[in-house]
């Protein structure tokens, strides 16, 4: 993650300047967005063929990413 925000963070100074807490305050702003849950019903309408996961039960491994993430912030 850090090289990745040397490498590609240019574009973001907060994340290259702290990843971990731009990646935590990020899964944590995306079930707020409605654009991006409407976003993802509309992806698994127009692509996804079999199994439609809600969008509650796709969010569930990232929010344990984040978990994970944020015991390493202490």
């Amino acid at each position: 993650m850090t090289s990745d925000a040397q490498a590609r963070g240019d574009r973001f100074p907060a994340w290259q300047k702290d990843p971990l807490r731009e990646t935590l305050r990020a899964i944590e702003g995306i079930p707020k967005d409605k654009a991006f849950v409407d976003g993802y019903a509309e992806f698994q309408r127009d692509m996804v063929y079999g199994e439609r996961p809600d969008f509650n039960t796709a969010m569930a491994p990232l929010k344990v990413l984040a978990d994970r993430l944020g015991k390493l912030t202490g």
